[in-house]
């Protein structure tokens, strides 16, 4: 004992007190006696410098893990010395391991007062402030440490992580670069930094990051992890997949990275490797909800039908179970379309949806608190926000929604948040919006800033939950008035969204219940269609697509997964009935071929009855429409965009009204179209009506002659008409803000066509 003892007086004596220290924490623990600690308490108290003996006792007795001995040792030396900096110092840190986070915050500024110019007492300060939730007083106090020391390395990391804890990624990105620059060893650096990039939305940057992290180590998981996220996001998806099955290498029965997997797979379009990854899921939790309800989607995407009575009865069971915990379904609220589901079962799927994306945007909702306006400008200021101003069936039907508003009475915003796709949808909206925004490269939070910097009045979200939507930004409440209009043919179950924009047919009055939101009733269809479409005008015949030249030809370009067994009978049915015709049908996937033939010799009919055509461009799509007889339609999901198609090519559809908004918008179309006699009431109807029409050419011809007059001046596809009737359910709107009431039903008033 006696040499340590005499170490610790040296050190003392020549102001080594972190060597004192560390002598004295030997000495406590060799032997670890409760003498030592008096033999060495007694001997610092003979030493000459009895303040600076106690600070080294203090300091030893707190890395020994004895708190409350340390805090009445710093105590009583600072009865000797009141403002001594670093007995200070030592008593907060002492206070901060007892768990007296309000009596250290106190030692600490006690601290800083007594030597402004104490780096460490900033920096403890600032770490107290941070765990007490006090984060801007936090930041200053990192920033005057650094100010002190700007070489200080754990300060700019400490500060980084204050300010994306703050969601100010920005600066967290400044300072974690410094932090790097200084410790360019410290992987946590790197991860945190690019997790700010990332949720920045700068993507290369953030790769770049997680890749330096995953040089120093690596086995990281984590950097390892975001890396791939970046790179699905980037839609790298080779680049992806690597990463992930690196990642399940080391954990292979980890079902989060088997299910995350699962998810890129389908993304990069490889569905029957998805299909295997979620069948692997399936068979070790066969109650897994986003594991069944992907099967069930996969499979009805190949038309797969072989075990789908069972695949849809669990789904819907696990479903109720989620429904009934409060869970977030596994099942999507788009997907629940393709299934036979009550309404109110759609809406309470939807509101877990919304309830997911209110808890993320909680936050930065709470920190905006945007304030709404209530003065009435010269023009009313409207935003489209969209991830599909592309060659995609929005795209397709919005391409004439921008030209035709009126720009005297309002300004108008296309906000993307889409990938650009280069094509001639997205320039057109591009050139024919007043304002078009790309935010694609910004945070829900950043693009909402935009939208209210923009002074918008009502945003229009085009999206719903559909694949890439971006619904935080609605939630986010950029503007006065949020609407949801087209994306989403039904409910959005959020109560950030105030209207849905919808027609009579697709969501009746009485239905009104089963929407979260109020309903604004446009006079006709409520889906808008693009008129001006072009169609393109070279020859083609039906033995171009190995259509028979006399049989009578049946189609539906409707998606295969709106395909399903009951509907397929129907039109078994109906090919028996007409010798000598086809049915022609999209295949998007390679199996549905395949799938469909063996179904339809199930149904005993010849497999060559069934014709397929893959996917073509736009203008020569519509105009392969002008060889088929009748365009059938589906039941659960029935035609919409395919049926504004179809109509505009001059084709006649049949469709049978469904018991909700996804399979009534064909009858929307028709019948704003001025075709109700191909409206069925039920399937008898539908099958007795395509036999008759198939049997009946004059009949036929009469409604293609009737549809060919008054396509372009209908309401179902005059689309200048349309966006006067979309204008005056803005003023509707926006009156009924001005008036200081919350939003209620609307019902626009027809008026004269343009």
């Amino acid at each position: 004992m006696r040499p340590l003892l005499e170490a610790v007086r040296a050190h003392i004596r020549n102001g080594r007190l972190y060597e004192a220290k560390e002598a004295a924490a030997r000495l406590l623990v060799s032997p670890p006696s409760a003498a030592a600690s008096v033999a060495l308490g007694r001997a610092l108290e003979s030493a000459a410098t009895g303040v600076e003996g106690r600070l080294v006792l203090g300091l030893a007795l707190r890395e020994q893990g004895r708190p409350g001995d340390a805090e009445r040792v710093l105590r009583d030396a600072l009865s000797q010395q009141p403002g001594r900096a670093a007995l200070l110092l030592e008593l907060g840190n002492t206070l901060a391991d007892l768990g007296r986070r309000d009596e250290a915050i106190a030692a600490f500024e006690q601290a800083v007062r007594a030597e402004p110019d104490y780096p460490l007492a900033h920096f403890n300060l600032a770490n107290m402030l941070r765990e007490a939730g006090r984060l801007d007083a936090a930041v200053a106090a990192y920033e005057s440490a650094l100010r002190l020391n700007p070489a200080y390395a754990e300060a700019h990391y400490n500060l980084g992580v204050t300010l994306q804890n703050q969601r100010d990624y920005a600066r967290a990105v400044a300072a974690y670069r410094r932090a790097a620059e200084l410790r360019p060893g410290h992987i946590g650096t790197w991860v945190n930094l690019g997790n700010s990039l990332r949720d920045l939305r700068r993507r290369e940057e953030a790769a770049a990051a997680y890749r330096a992290a995953l040089a120093l180590r690596p086995d990281h998981d984590a950097a390892r992890l975001q890396l791939a996220f970046v790179l699905r996001d980037q839609r790298q998806f080779g680049d992806a997949e690597r990463e992930f099955r690196s990642l399940l290498q080391r954990a292979p029965d980890d079902l989060g990275l088997q299910e995350l997997l699962g998810e890129l797979l389908r993304l990069a379009g490889k569905a029957a490797e998805a299909r295997a990854i979620y069948q692997a899921i399936a068979a070790r939790r066969p109650d897994h909800p986003e594991a069944l309800a992907w099967l069930f989607h996969l499979n009805s995407l190949a038309c797969d039908w072989r075990d789908r009575a069972a695949e849809v009865a669990r789904l819907i069971e696990v479903t109720e179970r989620q429904l009934a915990a409060g869970q977030r379904t596994g099942l999507s609220a788009f997907h629940a379309f393709a299934l036979p589901i009550p309404l109110p079962m759609h809406l309470a799927i939807a509101r877990t949806w919304a309830a997911e994306t209110e808890r993320a945007a909680a936050r930065d909702r709470a920190d905006l608190h945007f304030t709404d306006r209530r003065a009435r400008g010269d023009r009313l200021r409207v935003a489209y926000v969209s991830s599909d101003f592309r060659d995609h069936a929005m795209g397709h039907l919005v391409g004439g929604l921008f030209r035709a508003h009126d720009r005297a009475a309002f300004e108008i915003f296309a906000v993307s948040h889409g990938p650009d796709d280069r094509s001639e949808y997205r320039r057109r909206v591009e050139a024919e919006a007043e304002h078009f925004i790309d935010v694609a490269s910004l945070s829900d939070r950043d693009a909402a800033l935009l939208l209210h910097q923009q002074g918008i009045d009502i945003v229009v979200d085009l999206n719903g939950y559909t694949r890439d939507h971006r619904l935080g930004i609605a939630a986010l409440r950029p503007a006065p008035i949020v609407a949801t209009y087209v994306g989403f043919p039904g409910t959005s179950g959020a109560s950030f969204i105030d209207y849905a924009i919808v027609d009579r047919v697709v969501a009746p009055p009485a239905e009104a219940p089963f929407f979260s939101e109020q309903l604004v009733y446009l006079p006709h269809c409520y889906l808008i269609s693009d008129r001006d479409q072009a169609i393109d005008d070279a020859p083609l015949t039906r033995r171009d697509f190995g259509l028979p030249d006399d049989g009578f030809v049946f189609c539906c370009f409707n998606a295969n997964y709106k395909i399903e067994p009951f509907i397929f009978d129907v039109w078994m049915r109906i090919l028996r009935q007409v010798p000598g015709s086809v049915l022609w049908l999209l295949q998007l996937a390679p199996e549905v071929a395949d799938n469909l033939r063996r179904e339809a010799a199930a149904r005993g009919v010849a497999s060559g009855r069934l014709i397929f055509a893959g996917r073509w461009p736009k203008a020569k799509h519509l105009a392969r429409h002008r060889l088929a007889d009748l365009f059938l339609d589906t039941r659960y999901y029935n035609a919409h965009t395919t049926c504004s198609d179809a109509l505009l090519a001059g084709l006649p559809v049949l469709t049978c009204t469904g018991d909700n908004f996804a399979s009534r918008v064909a009858t929307s179309l028709l019948l704003a179209a001025g075709l109700p006699e191909l409206v069925a009431t039920d399937f008898a109807q539908y099958e007795t009506r395509a036999v008759a029409l198939a049997r009946e050419p004059a009949t036929l011809r009469s409604l293609r002659e009737r549809l060919q007059a008054q396509r372009l001046t209908c309401p179902a596809l005059d689309t200048p008409r349309m966006v006067r009737d979309l204008e005056r359910a803005y003023r509707l709107m926006w009156e009924n803000h001005l008036a200081g009431q919350p939003p209620r039903s609307l019902t626009v008033p027809d008026g004269d066509p343009p």
